[in-house]
């Protein structure tokens, strides 16, 4: 036996009808498509003028900071799992890569090299040692979920300088990366 329907139900019933239903998901469906269309397309647009004259970053892509933030852990000799405030009440967890700098992998080509990275990455650890740094010049890294800063310790040592200087690291501008294989020890 049909249950009868209240006066609500009544007025109700046609905006559910399988009709509507349908036109509602071809809308939603419409909204999810231009979304995802102009997030896809926006970078594009954006990469290509900013790109057009210079391989640097415009202005309004580099965060100055300086963004204070609590090391996770070391990776490598020249990335870092940090902790960042970036407003009231947010925090990312981020890989922070030392801008300007290359130092030897982890997952090493050759023994040599395996070590050198090793040496980076404990020294860094020595320099950061639990205490907070600082972020500046932020801007994103060719990764995602990673970025690109100068970072600097508590007493305002500059982490890339401190590499270079102790032979642990080479200046990087980008392109291809030279081999650590190939250095005479």
């Amino acid at each position: 036996m049909p249950v009868p329907m209240s006066g609500l139900r009544r007025h109700l019933q046609p905006i559910f009808s399988p009709a509507a239903l349908a036109r509602v998901r071809a809308w939603r469906m419409l909204c999810l498509v231009s979304l995802a269309l102009c997030w896809a397309l926006a970078p594009v647009g954006d990469a290509a003028a900013v790109g057009a004259a210079d391989d640097r970053p415009s202005q309004r892509d580099v965060l100055a900071g300086p963004v204070e933030a609590r090391v996770i852990r070391v990776r490598d000799g020249d990335t870092l799992v940090v902790r960042a405030r970036i407003w009231v009440g947010q925090e990312i967890v981020i890989h922070a890569r030392i801008a300007g700098i290359d130092a030897p992998e982890l997952r090493a080509r050759c023994p040599r090299e395996r070590a050198l990275a090793e040496r980076a990455r404990d020294f860094v650890t020595a320099m950061v040692g639990g205490r907070p740094v600082w972020l500046v010049d932020i801007r994103n890294g060719k990764y995602a979920g990673r970025v690109l800063a100068g970072i600097r310790t508590e007493d305002g040592s500059d982490l890339a300088r401190a590499l270079l200087d102790a032979g642990l690291a080479r200046p990087y501008r980008g392109g291809r990366r030279q081999p650590w294989c190939d250095l005479q020890p």
